[in-house]
């Protein structure tokens, strides 16, 4: 994920967000900035959510921010990456950030972002049998 730094209209918006939230309007409806990565690059989008879902995503402490959270996990991961998703480019510095564990499992599948589900079904399968068995 691109930090919100990064992005000054992702800055303005978690401010914009967090006071909708104090004015009791945290389930109403708005228009929020992201950005998302295609063939060419970054592009803007203009999303229709509400403050308290855009700052769970957005927002530094929130549950989203993979570099925060994954030292917390206590429990295996399975982290399936697409070798032609450009989301993925940081994907591998989020995983060994978690806690250690000889379940977890980095998989790289060649994909694109949309295609990561379908070509990382296997590799799930296969964890998830692998989870069944006594350790």
């Amino acid at each position: 994920m691109v930090k919100a730094q990064q992005r000054p209209r992702i800055n303005e918006d978690i401010a914009r967000a967090r006071s909708l939230v104090q004015q009791g309007r945290a389930d109403e409806k708005g228009r929020f900035y992201d950005y998302n990565t295609g063939p060419r690059g970054f592009f803007d989008i203009n999303l229709r959510t509400t403050p308290r879902i855009y700052l769970s995503f957005f927002e530094p402490g929130s549950l989203a921010n993979i570099g925060a959270n994954a030292p917390k996990l206590r429990v295996p991961l399975s982290w399936i990456a697409g070798s032609a998703d450009p989301t993925s480019a940081s994907g591998r510095a989020g995983f060994d950030r978690a806690t250690p564990n000889p379940l977890n499992r980095y998989v790289t599948v060649s994909a694109s972002h949309l295609e990561v589900p379908d070509a990382g079904a296997s590799a799930v399968l296969a964890w998830l049998k692998e989870l069944q068995q006594p350790h």
